[in-house]
């Protein structure tokens, strides 16, 4: 009798179960929407939990399973998401329809991020926007241009690290990655900091903090990623916050000591502290800031430039190219001002080419906030608000319907025949419309100075011509070694 009943109420369970996951994937189908098959519980991302594949992967097979289709449905776990494959949808979802498709998917809240409240990436609903005037009120054109004094005194920092390496094998993203640490310590948090030789420096140590994280853990990171509410139910923090609180720690030392002493620096903080409101409302907002800064500026940066050296260390020619327009500049004028290195030509090539091949995120995850239809493959689709959307920023950069030959480097895509013979919304390395990345001048900027390591050495007078040819020479031209590395020749 009771093993019937046990019996019984485990079919019903099962039964209760078959039709709650029939009815979740098949969302798309009901909609007329083309999907990808899903598995029980996990959707599309079953390789992702189990670690075969990231979901960079995930997404290239997605995006390739219709090849005509304007979007695709597929299930993240147990949630129906749709990527946009068109670009004039995507145009819709990130500019034109932005009102309906105004939050990112992923968020912080104070409770859990206490120091990442005002990032302009992770805010939603109406706080995003004051957000991120804060953020951007340091980091306008003006101001940018600004720091860049301070940004060619870092370059002395690296010319001397990588001196000390010569004809020894050096890993991009390392090297790259201090310099930024470097960077932006200066520019962003007022230090006067050398990361390439202190390992006790401020940014060394939340770098050390930042390497202990969730993030390490394979599974907490498909979490705070891609399951919001199970991330905010179990308390996990975006950034650790021990990181965060150090940050902070150092942010407000550096305010504080500023505003008992009077002392003045063109940097990121010295905007805040000659704002027209109370000290403890500039620490709360350069304490905030401080840590979108390094979360956003070090690491991205660091994937971006390391990426340029390794590209021109396999393209011989494109090194060159960019060596002589290098050359040239300096040859008109030795103190290289901020303008005239934002627009030379083939560096702004170099630059957008290595930006569309590498895209640092694979994707730009979206979250509808308003009633929304869309036409797609024919059908009207009606877009409700808490519905995920998915746009494929490294897909579309890498499909040959809009760059031939996507795997091959060629910053010729990027001349202006080129650029207007494209649709629109096909690159986006930083994101597009109004929440396009808000720290975008400040890292093109920093990204573009990379280069200029071996030109710091024109400025030293006791040089003469053949020996400065021999150092840019030096400080300059790598040679492929391995994937990610690259070696430095004399």
């Amino acid at each position: 009798m009771i093993g019937g009943v046990v019996v019984a109420l485990l079919l019903a369970l099962l039964t209760l179960l078959y039709l709650y996951l029939y009815r979740t994937y098949t969302f798309w189908t009901r909609r007329g929407i083309k999907q990808i098959t899903p598995i029980p519980l996990f959707g599309s991302f079953l390789p992702v939990f189990l670690g075969r594949k990231n979901h960079g992967e995930v997404y290239h097979e997605i995006y390739y399973k219709y090849p005509d289709s304007d979007a695709v449905g597929y299930y993240q776990f147990l949630t129906p998401k749709l990527m946009i494959r068109n670009p004039a949808l995507v145009k819709r979802v990130l500019i034109s329809d932005f009102s309906s498709f105004r939050d990112n998917e992923i968020y912080a809240n104070k409770k859990d991020d206490p120091f990442m409240e005002l990032n302009p990436f992770l805010c939603r609903g109406e706080t995003w926007k004051p957000a991120r005037t804060s953020f951007v009120a340091g980091l306008t054109t003006s101001r940018v241009k600004s720091y860049f004094p301070l940004m060619k005194d870092t370059l002395k920092h690296l010319d001397d690290f990588l001196t000390d390496k010569l004809g020894k094998e050096l890993e991009a993203k390392h090297f790259s990655n201090i310099f930024f640490m470097t960077l932006v310590s200066n520019t962003a948090y007022g230090l006067d900091a050398n990361c390439f030789t202190d390992p006790n420096s401020a940014f060394r140590k939340m770098v050390d903090l930042l390497s202990k994280t969730n993030w390490q853990k394979f599974h907490n990171v498909l979490i705070i990623f891609f399951m919001q509410s199970l991330k905010t139910w179990l308390g996990y923090s975006f950034a650790p916050k021990p990181m965060q609180d150090f940050g902070a720690r150092v942010m407000r030392e550096v305010a504080e000591t500023r505003v008992k002493t009077g002392t003045r620096r063109n940097d990121y903080v010295q905007c805040y502290l000659d704002r027209d409101n109370t000290v403890e409302e500039k620490v709360h907002e350069l304490s905030n800031h401080g840590i979108t800064f390094f979360i956003g500026g070090t690491e991205t940066s660091s994937i971006t430039s390391g990426n340029i050296v390794y590209d021109l260390a396999l393209n011989q020619a494109c090194q060159d190219r960019l060596y002589q327009e290098l050359k040239e500049a300096y040859a008109k004028s030795p103190e290289l001002d901020c303008d005239t290195l934002l627009n030379l030509p083939y560096l702004n090539k170099v630059f957008e080419e290595s930006s569309r091949k590498n895209h640092v995120f694979y994707a730009l995850p979206k979250v509808c906030t308003k009633n929304v239809t869309f036409e797609i493959d024919g059908n009207e689709l009606d877009i409700a608000p808490g519905q995920l959307v998915m746009i494929p920023s490294m897909e579309i950069q890498m499909d040959a319907k809009y760059y031939p030959d996507p795997d091959v480097f060629d910053p010729e895509r990027f001349n202006e025949e080129n650029k207007r013979a494209r649709p629109e919304v096909t690159f986006m390395p930083f994101g597009e419309g109004p929440r396009i990345c808000a720290g975008m001048n400040f890292g093109i900027l920093q990204v573009k100075i990379f280069p200029l390591t071996s030109c710091i050495q024109l400025q030293n007078p006791s040089h003469g011509e053949e020996c400065r040819e021999i150092v840019l020479l030096q400080t300059f031209v790598f040679r492929h070694s391995r994937p990610q590395s690259v070696c430095q020749t004399s």
